[in-house]
This record gives structure tokens, C-alpha cells and sequence, in this order.
């Protein structure tokens, strides 16, 4: 629309008229909008005061490059605007509540943290702890890291919400690597 208020024509409509043109076989470089050919005026001095007045036709070789250029634009807009437009429609049903969920889910279950008795406190973990924007950032994360380190990170923060919040034991991860390293230490001593 900026395009089409900077040429004064109706660009917004510009590529549907050429892939007409294509369609109905017309020549799609005559539309007016480029004009190749067109009437120039201009003075010519003759000796003295004596000016002549000239209306001639003039070729316009760079609205040839003009027209492909603002081709390719047009088209490049419509395929950037259609993109933009269902990535904002693919990250809004993302946030949905069950996708939000389903999300968080199944990096715990990832991770071996989920049992199925929790499930009531994964949907109190999702809504009342993480709300919208945590999962959005976790999200986020997810796109610029790879699936175990996200898997890591909100099994680290379920640990955490499960001792701080509703009182339950910290129980890590690789617990079982963690025992067997606290008895060797005990050994070594």
C-alpha cells in the first residue's frame, strides 16, 4: 500500500493484472503503469528571442527495468505477507491451553519426570505457575536450542515447583548417578 501510495496507481492490484495478462495471452508490458513510450515537450533557442516549442516522442528505456523490479517486489510482498500471516496464526493456536499443555507434557515425559499420577499438577504447573508467557519463552527456547536441553530445563523447573510449591521431595534427575558419586566420595575420604 506504501508502493501503491509512492506510484499513484493501483499496485496493490499489479501482479493479479500481469498473471491476467499471462492467463488471457496479452502482452503484459503494455499496462500503463511503465510507460515505454511517451510524449516529451522541450524548447529549442533559435537566434534571438525565437523559441521553439517541441513535442516529440520519447523512449523510456528504464521503466523496462522498472516494471520487473516492481514486479518482483509485488510478488515478494504477497509471499512475505502470506508467510507472516500464518506464522502469527501457527503462534497463536500454540498457545492455546491443551497445546501449552501437551507441550509441557511431553518434554516431561521426556525426561521420565511425569508419572501418570500427575497430571492434575502438570495442568496447576502449566496454568498457575508458567502461565502464558512462560510457555511462550520456553517456546522460544525450544526454537533456538535443541529438545534435550529444553527437556532439562523444564524438568529442573517441575522439580523446583514441585519442593517450593506443593512440598514434595526434590528428587533429581540422575539420582541414581548422584548416589553412587556421593558414596564414592565417602569412600575416597
Amino acid at each position: 500500500f506504501l508502493l501503491n501510495a509512492f506510484l499513484g496507481t493501483a499496485f496493490h492490484v499489479y501482479g493479479f493484472d500481469v498473471i491476467d495478462d499471462f492467463i488471457h495471452n496479452r502482452d503484459w508490458t503494455v499496462n500503463g503503469r511503465f510507460p515505454r513510450v511517451t510524449l516529451c515537450d522541450f524548447k529549442v533557442r533559435r537566434l534571438g528571442h525565437n523559441v521553439q516549442r517541441y513535442t516529440v516522442q520519447c523512449v523510456l528505456p528504464v521503466n523496462m527495468f522498472n516494471e520487473k523490479i516492481f514486479m518482483f517486489l509485488w510478488f515478494w510482498f504477497v509471499i512475505v505477507s502470506a508467510a507472516t500471516t500464518l506464522g502469527f496464526f501457527a503462534w497463536l493456536s500454540d498457545l492455546l491451553p491443551s497445546r501449552r499443555r501437551h507441550f509441557i507434557r511431553k518434554h516431561l515425559k521426556v525426561t521420565g519426570s511425569l508419572s501418570p499420577a500427575d497430571a492434575d499438577l502438570c495442568n496447576e504447573f502449566v496454568h498457575d505457575y508458567l502461565y502464558l508467557d512462560g510457555v511462550f519463552t520456553l517456546r522460544l527456547i525450544g526454537r533456538n536450542s535443541n529438545t534435550i536441553i529444553l527437556a532439562e530445563f523444564i524438568s529442573q523447573l517441575w522439580y523446583y515447583y514441585r519442593k517450593k510449591y506443593k512440598g514434595m521431595p526434590l528428587i533429581p534427575m540422575d539420582s541414581d548417578e548422584e548416589s553412587e558419586e556421593t558414596e564414592n566420595d565417602k569412600k575416597e575420604s
